[in-house]
């Protein structure tokens, strides 16, 4: 990294840490709590992308890259298991409904999400609340779907998805789950790509942008490009589902997550300001 201005890292993190601070702020959690998560995230990320090739990683060096006494390296270090969060945080309603418009067995001819039977546990909302949702009960899975405006109940006992996109409706840690997760994939893959030093290792990574847009076609291009983006990411599901149900599995062939993230942004005019 080019170090002839001193002060970009210190403004870009700025930037970076400013809607962090305001989550920690509206949640009550002070500096002091934060500066502990802060240092708890500068042990975590030495030893898991600062070890020496071929030596185990030393509290010396962690203590040496981090700044922090080998006392709290230490400390911290034992804190490290039980402050991780868990690899799988996506909310269960929305794996029900990604499960709802992508999984063929609940899906019409026509790749569309059937009406779904509410006491049928083989083929109806039971089994997909099952498959998809872990411990939760079919029953509480649909309170909240009804809840957030994307399921409805039909008088004859089934089950409509209304809206193929899942967005809680009132629980901020639900939707703190789901910004983990975009937030998280999105820096790791701009961090990847920093670091990479062939352009065919760098992973894909682009960003629209138009400035000077009338504030009366902003609200036009939020439903268009809201229904283009879902489209396309309802392609990739079909298309990925199709190749995985095809694939012939190699003797100790590894599997990863894999996916894509699309994001609406607004803010004021730069060109403006």
């Amino acid at each position: 990294m080019n170090n002839n201005n001193p002060n970009i890292l210190t403004r870009l993190f700025l930037q970076l840490l400013g809607p962090i601070v305001r989550i920690a702020i509206k949640n009550k959690i002070s500096q002091k709590e934060f500066d502990e998560i802060v240092r708890q995230a500068y042990v975590n990320e030495s030893y898991r992308n600062f070890c020496l090739p071929k030596q185990k990683m030393t509290i010396s060096r962690v203590a040496v890259l981090t700044g922090l006494s080998r006392k709290e390296v230490v400390r911290l270090s034992d804190n490290s298991s039980s402050s991780a969060v868990p690899k799988t945080l996506l909310n269960r309603a929305a794996r029900v409904t990604m499960g709802w418009i992508t999984d063929p067995r609940f899906c019409d001819e026509d790749n569309q999400p059937k009406l779904l039977a509410l006491k049928d546990k083989n083929e109806g909302f039971p089994a997909l609340v099952e498959l998809y949702s872990g411990d939760v009960t079919a029953v509480a899975m649909l309170d909240e779907l009804i809840l957030s405006g994307m399921a409805s109940k039909t008088d004859d006992g089934y089950v409509r998805l209304n809206n193929s996109s899942y967005i809680p409706n009132t629980d901020e840690l639900e939707k703190l789950e789901i910004l983990y997760g975009c937030a998280t994939d999105l820096l790791k893959t701009g961090v990847h790509n920093i670091e990479a030093t062939k352009k065919e290792d760098a992973l894909f990574q682009r960003q629209f942008n138009r400035h000077s847009v009338p504030e009366s076609l902003i609200k036009e291009f939020k439903v268009y490009s809201q229904q283009k983006s879902l489209d396309l990411l309802l392609n990739y599901s079909h298309w990925l589902r199709s190749k995985i149900k095809a694939h012939v599995e190699q003797p100790n062939e590894q599997t990863k997550r894999i996916g894509i993230g699309i994001y609406f942004a607004e803010d004021e005019d730069d060109d403006k300001l």
